[in-house]
């Protein structure tokens, strides 16, 4: 979780949680963060929303397009669980979930290359629009708390390392904003 690294906001609301100790031998300095994630699960939209208030103190949105990927995903999980716990027999809590009405039967799980890019698809998804959020949510926390002065010249350094963290080299780079472009879209 590179924005532990980056905000200062983030590290002092994330610095009370305790992580293993074998954590500072695993990972390297620039890493430790990812200890914070030992023993937590992140299979499903509520476990996603979870571990990002706990550690950055951000709250996902309940409407829009990160809502959206989040609900893909979690039924993606529940579907997941079925191919790898249940020898692709969905449950009945796992049906439930999903919405399923099974009639008295076993439900089986069918997986095929569409599907195999549909969840990859799902994933993808759901990795933009919570970079995007993340991106624009420290952004504006930044700007309100007066960690950017509205000066690109002085803000450059802090800002090009949200923006250096969050920008995809593969997703579109052609018509990604530059960076002083992006801040000066962001910071009215």
């Amino acid at each position: 979780m590179g924005l532990l690294n980056i905000c200062p906001l983030c590290k002092a609301h994330a610095g009370a949680q305790v992580i293993p100790f074998a954590s500072i031998y695993y990972y390297d300095s620039t890493e430790v963060a990812y200890g914070l994630f030992d023993g937590t699960s992140l299979a499903g939209g509520p476990e996603i929303r979870k571990i990002v208030k706990k550690l950055t103190d951000i709250d996902l949105p309940n409407n829009g397009a990160l809502h959206t990927a989040l609900q893909k995903f979690d039924i993606l999980c529940h579907l997941r669980h079925a191919a790898v716990h249940a020898h692709g027999s969905i449950g009945t809590g796992n049906a439930a979930a999903l919405g399923v009405v099974n009639a008295g039967r076993r439900l089986s799980l069918d997986i095929d290359l569409a599907r195999v890019h549909e969840a990859a698809m799902i994933s993808r998804s759901l990795a933009q629009e919570i970079n995007q959020f993340l991106f624009q949510a420290t952004f504006k926390k930044w700007r309100d708390k007066g960690l950017l002065v509205r000066d690109y010249s002085a803000d450059r350094q802090r800002f090009m390392s949200l923006y250096s963290l969050f920008r995809s080299m593969r997703d579109m780079p052609s018509k990604a904003l530059p960076p002083k472009a992006a801040y000066q879209k962001l910071m009215s």
